[in-house]
């Protein structure tokens, strides 16, 4: 015999004799029903749940040093009766209460442990699921896809993924086992490229946009041209086509059978029209811009066509360039960068190079001292980086995502106001070359047309030629463009303001005319 005591549920039972042959002495007998059955704790307390039905309401009183805990008893009642067992905690002892009816319930778990043992009906995995995290098929295919994203999203190499850090971070969620990067250069990429096509066809479906096309070289140096569309409205750009060219040469009309193809690539596969198209102010990208003017195919010769003003404003500052204060300059910064000596003292006294040179004459270079306490070159480069300071800032905003042709042609005119007060008359006429280079009719009729700038900086040539090319190319429009002038119905009040409305994104015309 040990000292472990029995359990409560033990004084629901007497011990009978078992049968002859058996290898225990004795068996439990129920003192409510003559029923015997195995001496185990969870077999009694099955019985008095299930089997027993000649037992009253009762509780059970449990000594807390028994070691037994006790979790509640799932039941799915297929009568009126309710059966159940709650843990009640009482002072220092745990209390199992025990409710029936004299109607029998079917339950289809059962509770609980005694000394550690179990009598639930759950399985062992169904409980060990717990303490392991576990990956769906459907959330392993986002999770693949989204590393396929992260791969192509940032140029990364498709062997990243079996970079040991790389598998360390996935280990975070230790379900998860990451594709290979013959997967991500196969199977998920062809998933993800149809799921951004799809969503592109989606996007571009019966949108006016504008196309840009400009030949690049990948990093194998392979000439290749890239053709893009922006859709305004909604400041996105989206890749239409990468064209590998090959031995090609880029002539006007070898680019102008590209870009005839692409146009019709929008029409017939996204389902939108190219208004206009811009490209760089290269001599064959110009020419191509003429040779399709001249083109008799119908829907081509009236699209709007125009260089890259930030190309242009980049053309600018190297025309207004002066080169003797930019070598100068540039031999001075490579020195302090370069000499050890002179740097360390220059990461000291950093706000000023003349007091280096003054503390260190003898170890800095003549040519350059002399070059730093040269008033004159001062002077004349604060002016040059005045200069390329507002080419700078109108060229960051040319190149914004949303930037209209109306915009661009205000921000020209900005220029053009500065360089007058400020510009040599040699960067004047440099000024004057690349804005004539730059801005069409077309893009005074924009300006003219947006109720924010109104073409109030426009010449009257220029406003003559706003309407000229409005009259030859969208006659119906003109009497629309004469009532806009006027600031007439239907065209609304606000958007003649001058208050904030002003400088809030403008409908086009067709939108005003539909309020």
């Amino acid at each position: 015999m040990t000292d472990r005591r029995k359990d409560a549920i033990w004084q629901h039972f007497s011990q009978a004799a078992a049968k002859a042959g058996s290898k225990m002495s004795t068996r439990p007998k129920c003192k409510k029903c003559p029923k015997e059955i195995v001496p185990l704790v969870v077999r009694m307390r099955k019985h008095l749940n299930d089997d027993c039905k000649k037992h009253p309401s009762l509780t059970l009183e449990l000594n807390s040093n028994s070691g037994t805990n006790a979790i509640d008893i799932d039941t799915n009642s297929t009568s009126e009766s309710d059966c159940s067992v709650k843990n009640v905690d009482s002072g220092s002892s745990n209390q199992m209460v025990y409710n029936s009816s004299n109607t029998r319930t079917k339950t289809t778990s059962t509770t609980v442990t005694s000394s550690g043992s179990t009598g639930s009906s759950r399985p062992k995995s169904e409980l060990l699921n717990s303490f392991v995290t576990r990956t769906t098929a459907a959330e392993k295919q986002k999770f693949d896809l989204q590393v396929a994203r992260l791969i192509y999203g940032t140029n990364c190499a498709f062997r990243t993924v079996e970079h040991p850090e790389f598998k360390k971070l996935v280990m975070l969620h230790p379900g998860y086992q990451p594709p290979n990067r013959q997967k991500i250069g196969n199977e998920l990429l062809c998933t993800i490229y149809e799921s951004v096509h799809a969503q592109r066809k989606k996007e571009l479906i019966d949108k006016n946009v504008c196309m840009s096309i400009d030949g690049w070289s990948n990093v194998r140096n392979d000439s290749i041209v890239c053709v893009s569309v922006t859709e305004i409205q909604d400041g996105k750009v989206y890749l239409i086509d990468t064209i590998d060219t090959q031995d090609k040469s880029h002539t006007a009309e070898y680019l102008l059978s590209l870009l005839v193809e692409s146009i019709r690539r929008c029409h017939n596969t996204f389902n939108c029209t190219v208004r206009s198209i811009v490209t760089d102010n290269a001599a064959n990208m110009r020419n191509m811009r003429g040779e399709l003017a001249k083109s008799e195919e119908i829907g081509l010769a009236d699209k709007l066509t125009y260089g890259c003003s930030a190309h242009i404003f980049n053309l600018l500052a190297k025309d207004i360039e002066v080169p003797s204060v930019k070598e100068h300059v540039k031999k001075i910064i490579k020195y302090f960068r370069n000499v050890h000596f002179a740097a360390e003292s220059y990461l000291e006294n950093w706000h000023i190079l003349s007091k280096i040179c003054s503390e260190h004459r003898a170890a800095i270079d003549k040519d350059i001292s002399t070059k730093v306490f040269d008033i004159n070159l001062k002077v004349n480069a604060q002016d040059y980086l005045q200069k390329l300071k507002q080419i700078a800032i109108a060229l960051d905003k040319v190149q914004s995502d949303n930037c209209t042709i109306s915009e661009c042609t205000e921000i020209w005119l900005d220029l053009l106001i500065f360089s007058k007060e400020n510009f040599t008359d040699t960067d004047i006429e440099f000024c004057f070359k690349r804005f004539e280079m730059a801005i069409t009719p077309a893009h005074y009729l924009a300006n003219l047309l947006d109720h924010r700038f109104k073409g109030n900086k426009l010449s009257q040539e220029q406003r003559e030629q706003a309407l000229e090319y409005a009259s030859t190319y969208y006659p119906e429009t003109m009497p629309f463009i004469v009532t806009y002038q006027a600031e007439a119905s239907p065209f609304k009040p606000y958007l003649f303001t001058t208050d904030s409305l002003k400088k809030s994104y403008t409908p086009n015309l067709v939108e005003c005319l539909k309020e």
